[in-house]
């Protein structure tokens, strides 16, 4: 399936683009795999954008990629909600009704 501007990006992906292919000689999954202590499928599944990242995997993604866990947290979370986002304007999901009020703009002063 062809992605378009608005696909939201998978952590996987990123891992895949801008950081495994990114090395000269880029680095392979089963490298980077065998370098997490995790199996090629389970790599290649997140790669691909069939697993999402957990509180553990950032961590070793982070020490893996010399970046922090928050950052594949982040990833993930951005991810979700663009995909929770997405399947809401799709399905035609109503607004859900707040509790609060909307104020009214406050006054602007001439002087």
């Amino acid at each position: 399936m062809a992605k378009t501007a608005m696909d939201p990006i998978h952590p996987g992906e990123i891992l895949l683009e801008e950081f495994l292919k990114s090395y000269n000689p880029p680095v392979s999954q089963t490298d980077a795999a065998d370098r997490l202590g995790w199996t090629f499928v389970r790599l290649n599944q997140f790669v691909n954008g069939k697993r999402a990242v957990t509180a553990a995997n950032a961590i070793a993604l982070g020490e893996l990629t010399g970046t922090s866990p928050e950052f594949w947290m982040n990833l993930q979370v951005r991810h979700d909600l663009r995909m929770a986002q997405r399947y809401r304007e799709r399905r035609g999901v109503p607004k859900v009704r707040s509790l609060v009020k909307k104020r009214p703009a406050p006054a602007q002063v001439v002087g």
